[in-house]
């Protein structure tokens, strides 16, 4: 579908006439519907983690898309793991702080340079993890539950400009059955790259465990 075919606010027309023209093209079929999974279709290139940072190409189609769309949930990108056997707690808030310092975040920068968003990688620091104990629930009810803060977890949409895009729930099944939601917004990773967090996540946790 080519770009007149489709009525847009003014200042809409003006944003994406700044993008790169693979990106708008992207743009415009994702808004007609017809554009493929972000994952398949938007790459988030590495970039220097030092100041405040352009975004890529990718990440500006989806800021754009986030703009024009306040509150979509579409490309919320959670991953859920299921942890057997004792859990500690402290060590696993340790890994998650360490994980933490690799993710990036936007930060409200748009009103200084007319609505642009603009990318910092943070200093690691104490991530808040939500606990839910559903423990004490019969087995019928504890699935539903769990099923339902896995639907909150997607449904809940993410604010670009003030950020956090990473948030963490520990549901709490029984003393050694556990539930790690990582929610994550898809501009500050794709799957290869959340795969990686998930990996030296894991890889933290174990080593805070030994000590």
């Amino acid at each position: 579908m080519g770009e007149n075919s489709m009525e847009l606010p003014s200042a809409a027309k003006d944003r994406l006439s700044e993008l790169p023209d693979h990106v708008r093209e992207l743009v415009m079929r994702q808004l007609a519907g017809q554009a493929g999974s972000a994952a398949e279709e938007l790459s988030i290139t590495p970039a220097p983690r030092d100041g405040a940072l352009p975004l890529s190409a990718g990440q500006k189609g989806l800021w754009f898309l986030a703009e024009l769309n306040p509150g979509s949930v579409e490309y919320n990108a959670p991953r859920v793991l299921r942890l057997t056997g004792e859990l500690h707690i402290e060590a696993l808030r340790a890994a998650l702080d360490i994980a933490d310092g690799g993710a990036q975040r936007l930060v409200p920068l748009d009103h200084a340079v007319e609505g642009h968003g603009f990318q910092v990688v943070h200093e690691p620091g104490r991530v808040p993890v939500e606990i839910i104990d559903l423990s004490g629930l019969p087995e019928p009810e504890r699935a539903a539950e769990l099923e339902h803060c896995l639907e909150r977890e997607g449904a809940t949409p993410f604010d670009l400009r003030r950020g956090p895009l990473f948030r963490v729930t520990l549901v709490s099944l029984a003393a050694d059955e556990h539930v790690l939601v990582l929610g994550l917004h898809h501009i500050v990773g794709d799957g290869w790259s959340i795969g990686i967090l998930v990996d030296e996540l894991c890889t933290r946790y174990t080593a805070q465990v030994r000590g």
